[in-house]
């Protein structure tokens, strides 16, 4: 799955920040917010629909997944987390297994690019 959006990317203290905004094919409205450390990826999610996803390299943490249906509780078993930064942007990549019910339902892969490629 691949998404396109334009949004904001800024450093704050030492921190990478990206903001965006998505609509739904109905329309509706999701903003994110995505803060990038040496050791932490967040990806915030408000709106339509909502969650904090935590991956930390070699960490499970939970993940309550909001929808106008209810709420979903998983967790994410982060394998490899970074970053790189260059004159064009921002590049993050991020490799995960999914789990439900502390059942693993898929091994996945992210990344994120912000700038000018």
């Amino acid at each position: 799955m691949e998404t396109a959006a334009f949004g904001e990317f800024c450093t704050v203290a030492g921190k990478y920040y990206l903001k965006y905004e998505e609509l739904s094919e109905e329309g509706d409205s999701t903003r994110t917010l995505i803060k990038i450390t040496d050791e932490t990826i967040e990806v915030t999610k408000r709106g339509y629909t909502e969650s904090k996803m935590i991956f930390v390299r070699g960490m499970m943490t939970r993940v309550d997944y909001h929808t106008p249906y209810g709420t979903i509780a998983m967790a994410v078993d982060t394998q490899e987390l970074g970053y790189k930064v260059t004159e064009q942007g921002i590049t993050v990549e991020i490799q995960y297994d999914l789990y439900l019910d502390g059942e693993k339902m898929s091994v996945n892969e992210m990344q994120i690019r912000a700038g000018d490629f």
